[in-house]
C-alpha cells in the first residue's frame, strides 16, 4: 500500500478489511499495510503519547478503554495489546497458506511476546500463546531448524499440560483438595466440571454394597483425585474406548462408553441407559438446540456429560423412596444436611451459570425456601426446579427456553 498507508489509521484498515473477501489477495495486501503502520516510527511515538500521561492514566487507542494507576507505573491493557498481536498472527498464517514460512516466523515472534504479556494480566488468554507456538513450530520444522522447534515444543508442552490443563481442573482440584483436608470422601458427581450447566438429582439409585455401589459410586472420590492428580486422565479418550476398572481405564468426566440413546424396557438392557439418564439426555439435546440453531435433534449415543455436572443432593443410595421406614426418611434429611455444610464451604458449586434441581420439591423444599441457602450453594447462577427426572416433566417445557436465554443469550446477536 506504500506512502497511502502512512496517511491511513487504524480503524481505516479495519474498516477496509471489512469490505473485503476473506482470504482474497486484498485482504493480505491489506494486512500487510496494518502491520507496516504499526510497525511505523510515527505510530511507536503517537502510542507512547497516548499511553503515557502525568495522571498515569492509561488508554486504550483502539478500544477505549480506560484505567488509571495509583502507582504511576506503565502498563499496557491487554485489550489494546490484542489490537496488535492479531494482524501479526493473522498475516504469519496467509504467509503460512503462500508457504512463505521465514516472514511468518518472523510476525509470530513479534506476536508471541505481546500474547505473554496478556496472559500476564488475564491466564484465560493463554490459549493464545499456545496456538501462536504451535504455528511458529510448523514454521521452524518447514524452515529445517529442528532444534529450535524443539525448544518451542518443549514450551507447548509446559503450556497444555501445566496452564491450559491446569485451568481445565482446577475448580475441581480446589475441591477435592479441601475434601481430602476435612477427611471426607463424599460422590462428587460426574460429567464436565467446567460445564455451565449443573443438573443436582435426588440419590444415586444404587443398592449399597452392590458391585455398581462399589463401582461407580464409593469410588467416586478416589476417580476425580487419580483424574485430577494422578494423570489418570492421559489414559482414557471419551468415547473411543471402553471403560476398564482393572487396567485404571475409567473416567469420572464420561463414566459410561457409548450407551445407546434408547430407553431401557422391562428387560434392563446392556448398552442402555437407566431412565434418569436418558431424560438427561433429553433435557441436554432440547437445550443444545438453542446453540446449534436447528430443530431439536436426539443424540444417537448418551452424551450429555459434556454439557453439564451431575451430582445428587442426598449422600444415600437407594433404587427408589417407595414405601421407605421414618428411620429412612431421618437419615435422607440429615444426609442432605451434612452434604450442604461441604458444598457451601466450596466454590465448586457456585461456578455454573444454570442449576436444574431434578429432586422434587419434597428434597428441594429448604432451598426453594431459604434464598441464602441457595446463594450459599449455588452463588448467582438461575435455579431451575423440577421433578425427579425418572419420567419427563412437562413443565421443563416452558423453562428451557429461560435456560436457553441463560446461557446462550447474545450468541447470535
Amino acid at each position: 500500500m506504500g506512502k497511502k498507508s502512512e496517511q491511513l489509521s487504524y480503524l481505516d484498515f479495519l474498516d477496509a478489511l471489512d469490505k473485503c473477501k476473506s482470504g482474497s489477495d486484498e485482504e493480505f495486501e491489506i494486512y500487510k499495510g496494518l502491520v507496516e503502520y504499526l510497525e511505523s516510527e510515527s505510530e511507536i511515538n503517537e502510542l507512547k503519547e497516548t499511553l503515557i500521561s502525568d495522571e498515569g492514566r492509561i488508554i486504550c487507542p483502539y478500544t477505549e478503554d480506560v484505567k488509571y494507576e495509583d502507582d504511576m507505573k506503565f502498563h499496557i491493557f491487554p485489550a489494546f495489546l490484542d489490537d496488535i498481536a492479531a494482524p501479526f498472527d493473522n498475516l504469519a498464517v496467509m504467509y503460512m497458506d503462500r508457504n512463505d514460512y521465514e516472514n511468518a516466523f518472523l510476525l509470530l515472534q513479534k506476536a508471541l511476546p505481546l500474547y505473554r504479556a496478556m496472559e500476564i494480566y488475564n491466564p484465560a488468554l493463554t490459549y493464545q500463546r499456545y496456538y501462536a507456538t504451535l504455528r511458529l513450530v510448523e514454521c521452524l520444522h518447514k524452515m529445517g531448524n529442528e532444534k529450535l522447534a524443539l525448544y518451542y515444543e518443549y514450551e507447548m508442552k509446559y503450556l497444555k499440560c501445566d496452564v491450559l490443563e491446569e485451568r481445565e481442573y482446577r475448580n475441581i482440584r480446589r475441591l477435592l483438595l479441601y475434601l481430602k483436608k476435612k477427611g471426607i470422601t463424599p460422590f462428587i458427581g460426574y460429567g464436565n466440571p467446567n460445564a455451565d450447566i449443573l443438573i443436582v438429582g435426588k440419590e444415586c439409585a444404587h443398592v449399597e454394597g452392590d458391585e455398581n455401589y462399589d463401582k461407580f459410586y464409593k469410588s467416586n472420590f478416589e476417580h476425580w483425585y487419580e483424574t485430577v492428580f494422578c494423570g489418570h486422565k492421559c489414559t482414557y479418550k471419551s468415547g473411543e474406548e471402553p471403560y476398564d476398572f482393572e487396567h485404571g481405564n475409567f473416567h469420572p468426566i464420561n463414566p459410561f462408553y457409548k450407551l445407546e440413546n434408547k430407553k431401557q424396557s422391562s428387560k434392563k438392557e446392556i448398552g442402555r441407559p437407566s431412565a434418569t439418564y436418558y431424560y438427561y439426555q433429553r433435557l441436554i439435546d432440547k437445550i443444545r438446540a438453542c446453540r446449534s440453531g436447528k430443530g431439536c435433534g436426539k443424540s444417537e449415543i448418551i452424551d450429555f456429560f459434556s454439557d453439564c455436572f451431575i451430582t445428587e443432593l442426598s449422600d444415600k443410595c437407594r433404587p427408589n423412596n417407595k414405601n421407605i421406614s421414618k428411620s429412612d426418611r431421618i437419615a435422607t434429611e440429615e444426609s442432605i444436611r451434612n452434604r450442604f455444610d461441604w458444598m457451601r464451604e466450596t466454590d465448586f458449586f457456585r461456578q455454573f451459570k444454570v442449576v436444574i434441581l431434578a429432586c422434587g420439591p419434597s428434597y428441594a423444599k429448604r432451598i426453594m425456601e431459604d434464598e441464602t441457602l441457595r446463594l450459599q450453594l449455588f452463588g448467582n447462577a438461575q435455579v431451575f426446579y423440577c421433578n425427579q427426572l425418572s419420567r419427563w416433566d412437562k413443565t421443563l417445557d416452558k423453562k428451557i427456553p429461560e435456560i436457553q436465554k441463560v446461557l446462550y443469550e447474545g450468541l447470535y446477536s
